[in-house]
């Protein structure tokens, strides 16, 4: 019956994505680039992290989280750091999943790769067509996708929780649950968001923190409490995943 569950809000997500695609691709603020290089690319793209996220040698810590929440049927989203998605590709992520990308030209290349793994997106941050991204995660979630957000992103500071997530899993009833990765050898890139890019074969680390419950009634100071307490999670979250490797 669990199965049949999940196939059944499968189909949901993939009607839901196809009957509004149309939508989304002729909202004003909306202008996919296509052409046979962004796709080429995004392939490219999608292989390379397939093979390197293969080659790791991971280990989930707290996975029980994510398992409870399956097994009750309740709907989560992911709060990741925005530097961490690479690492993050190798989670065993629960599918149908709904993914949020900016409108920038990284945005859609980001797009067609998350596509190729099977995931949903919807497009818009929170400089462009926030609020309309925004809703439609929100309906997909509600009607049985898990979704993950960069809350961080798309352009910073490192570690600062936007306000979207909380509204969103408000909207959903869903619960929060922070997601945070490290690997044993790795490079961090000199951005914003100190991009880790683990080396092949490496080993590497995931850890859920304890979810989070938004309430349907929330007032303004209680939304704001709760993203520092995500906020505060992620980063003793990230201490943790990194001091993992520094004591083995």
């Amino acid at each position: 019956m669990v199965q049949l569950h999940f196939i059944i809000v499968y189909i949901k997500c993939i009607c839901w994505t196809g009957a509004n695609r149309t939508d989304m691709n002729t909202e004003k603020h909306y202008k996919p680039q296509a052409g046979w290089f962004t796709t080429l690319l995004a392939f490219v793209l999608f292989i390379f992290m397939r093979l390197l996220t293969f080659s790791l040698r991971y280990k989930h810590i707290n996975r029980q989280y994510s398992i409870s929440a399956e097994y009750k049927s309740q709907p989560v989203i992911y709060a990741v750091l925005h530097g961490h998605q690479l690492l993050l590709y190798g989670f065993p992520y629960h599918l149908p999943m709904v993914q949020m990308c900016s409108l920038s030209h990284d945005g859609e290349l980001l797009t067609r790769v998350f596509r190729l793994m099977g995931f949903t997106v919807v497009r818009g941050s929170s400089s462009r067509r926030g609020r309309e991204a925004a809703f439609e995660m929100t309906d997909l979630i509600y009607h049985g996708c898990w979704g993950a957000l960069a809350v961080d992103g798309p352009r910073g500071p490192y570690g600062v929780v936007k306000r979207g997530i909380v509204d969103i899993a408000r909207d959903s009833q869903a619960l929060v649950i922070p997601l945070v990765a490290a690997a044993k050898y790795s490079y961090s890139l000199k951005s914003w968001d100190r991009f880790i890019l683990p080396l092949p074969f490496s080993a590497a680390v995931t850890i859920e923190g304890k979810p989070i419950e938004v309430p349907l009634e929330l007032l303004e100071d209680e939304a704001e409490a709760i993203r520092n307490k995500l906020e505060r999670q992620l980063h003793e979250l990230d201490e943790e995943a990194r001091a993992f490797w520094r004591k083995s």
